[in-house]
């Protein structure tokens, strides 16, 4: 009983101070119990998408990504290059302890930690470690750009006829015909 109070005691003060020190920094635990703690973020995105033509004015702001290319098209756009990341903003960041998992794992092996679980913790045989992995909601405004290009314009040239051609030709060698039937 009082094994696991203490197993629960490390584990509470892992959660508050990553006791261990080698979860945050990498590397391979060094005694037979192991306490670390790790994050997994859940992104949750307030999309913003910017419309405008090539040289042109902002025509859209909003969170419609569909209604941003329809409004560009409408507006003579022939091609539309984008959406391209112009921001990304953090809005709030919520810790859901409530929503904690504990894992026990026994080595050998290799396990990842700490923040957003990028860090690897090497357990070898015999050793222990409880993991805490807590996850984070994290709300963030992101925003995109959008440029429409419009058909740059173009004089009507008529193409010249294949009669007009065959004829041009015809003046051309026409000359030298007559040369050579005189000879």
């Amino acid at each position: 009983m009082s094994k696991m109070i203490k197993n629960f005691g490390g584990l509470i003060f892992s959660l508050l101070f990553n006791s261990t020190g080698l979860a945050a920094a990498g590397g391979t635990a060094t005694s037979t119990l192991n306490y670390t703690t790790s994050t997994k973020n859940n992104y949750i995105n307030t999309n913003t998408y910017i419309a405008e033509l090539a040289g042109g004015p902002l025509l859209y702001e909003g969170p419609s990504l569909s209604l941003a290319d329809g409004i560009l098209y409408s507006n003579g756009a022939v091609q539309i290059i984008g959406p391209t990341l112009e921001s990304t903003t953090i809005v709030n960041t919520i810790f859901l302890y409530s929503s904690a998992i504990t894992t026990t794992y026994f080595g050998p092996q290799t396990i990842m930690v700490g923040d957003n679980q990028a860090t690897a913790f090497t357990l070898l045989a015999g050793q222990t470690d409880i993991d805490v992995l807590v996850p984070v909601d994290v709300y963030q405004d992101v925003t995109y750009d959008l440029i429409g290009v419009t058909q740059p314009s173009t004089s009507a040239v008529p193409e010249p006829s294949s009669i007009i051609i065959l004829g041009i030709s015809g003046l051309l060698i026409l000359p030298y015909v007559i040369l050579r039937c005189r000879s």
